[in-house]
């Protein structure tokens, strides 16, 4: 039995770096393992629901939370965070990490020499996932209201004053004064993890000349486990449409969504993620089902069809159940998978936001309608269960790395 510390990055109430580490975690507890989590986010009660031990650590200011280049406020603060994370890491002992975005984590498992699995969701913010992001620009290209709204969001950005040295320059002055090498173009983030786990394919995301510890494991599913709200029931002749702005996403987009599918012959089942509360929701329409937390993979999976923000974790469940999507973007990161979704034909995306009314709907209607988009979806969930289990290969990664230490994974003594 080997001891694992999961080190997701969740400044807010967000669940997707917490979500995509309990998944791994899951699996390895499923195996036998300790699990314990170093979390500094808002949302313990989903860990705690997991029954899992967890321990506070320091995070990012919520205000700095996406905006990565002023994610710390001095090299003292990064300093302070890494020195956090190295006493649990003395505390706990643990044989392996995994880690979900962040830095400060990371770097203490450099210090300390644990051996650490990385879970990388986008691979076109490295220099190997070019091809990927080329591609993407040119999908926009072709759409001249996309093309605009791009621009728009470039010049939004370029507006927001940098103050101060970038996180990046911050991280390198730590690594110097801790003693590790510096970056080289085959570290991601500032931090040298022992394996950078992709949560894609090569036929989702291709990349190009990926170091040798880069590896493609395959989309994580994980679902949280509610504490009460409805079940994803549809009734007779009635389609069931999945609702999910996920924990993240614009609380405005969630509830026009809603208020447009409660005006059709539908079920619509909502899960609110923090960002609404689901009473207001449920009250749009008697067809509305609407819970603060559900098992995404099981509502998606009784579907017809589902509305999603285009979230790492929401994507990967929409493709591993088949379900096809309309895609409504909040976030760059979200922007880049809505391309994606478009060559694969298996939803239809819905960005720069729909202004006249009942856009939402007519997009649901179609793919209810339009059987193409069911088969793509169904063939693509099926080649990604055949041959990319990626909760069992990153489990697989996490022992292996165990086992090179020659510790607890390999039948030795823990530390």
């Amino acid at each position: 039995m080997g001891r694992v510390l999961l080190l997701p990055h969740a400044p807010t109430g967000g669940l997707a770096h917490l979500g995509a580490c309990l998944a791994v975690g899951g699996e390895l507890r499923r195996r036998g393992h300790e699990v314990e989590v170093a979390y500094g986010g808002t949302r313990t009660e989903v860990i705690e629901r997991e029954g899992l031990r967890w321990h506070r650590v320091p995070e990012i200011a919520a205000e700095r939370e996406w905006y990565p280049r002023d994610w710390y406020a001095s090299e003292d603060e990064l300093r302070s965070f890494v020195t956090a994370h190295l006493e649990l890491i003395d505390r706990v002992r643990p044989d392996v990490a995994v880690s979900s975005s962040g830095t400060a984590g990371r770097l203490a498992c450099e210090v300390a020499g644990v051996p650490q699995l990385h879970l990388m969701h986008s691979l076109a913010a490295s220099p190997y996932g070019n091809r990927v992001g080329w591609g993407d620009r040119l999908r926009v290209a072709r759409r001249p209201l996309r093309s605009a709204a791009t621009v728009r969001a470039r010049i939004r950005a370029g507006r927001r004053r940098a103050v101060g040295p970038s996180a990046a320059q911050l991280i390198e002055r730590i690594r110097q004064e801790l003693g590790l090498a510096p970056t080289g173009p085959d570290v991601f983030a500032g931090a040298r993890d022992s394996i950078v786990a992709l949560t894609t394919t090569p036929f989702l995301d291709p990349g190009a000349g990926l170091p040798d510890h880069w590896r493609y494991v395959g989309p994580l599913a994980w679902s949280a486990a509610p504490a009460a709200g409805p079940e994803a029931r549809k009734r007779a002749g009635r389609p069931l449409v999945y609702v999910s702005q996920g924990s993240t996403g614009d609380p405005r987009l969630l509830r026009r969504a809603v208020a447009d599918l409660a005006r059709r012959q539908l079920d619509v089942v909502v899960t609110t993620g923090g960002l609404c509360d689901p009473s207001e929701l449920a009250a749009l329409g008697s067809n509305v089902m609407a819970a603060d937390l559900l098992p995404g993979l099981a509502c998606l999976a009784a579907a017809d069809a589902a509305v999603i923000h285009g979230g790492h974790l929401t994507f990967c469940q929409a493709l591993l159940t088949g379900t096809p999507f309309v895609m409504l973007p909040f976030r760059n990161d979200q922007i880049g998978r809505l391309a994606r979704t478009e060559r694969l034909g298996v939803g239809i995306g819905l960005w720069p936001r729909p202004r006249l009314p009942g856009t939402i709907g007519r997009a649901v209607a179609r793919l209810l309608e339009m059987p193409d988009y069911r088969q793509r979806s169904a063939a693509l969930a099926g080649r990604l269960r055949k041959d990319w289990d990626g909760l069992r290969t990153a489990a697989d990664l996490v022992e292996e790395l165990g086992r090179g230490k020659g510790r607890a994974f390999a039948g030795g003594e823990p530390r």
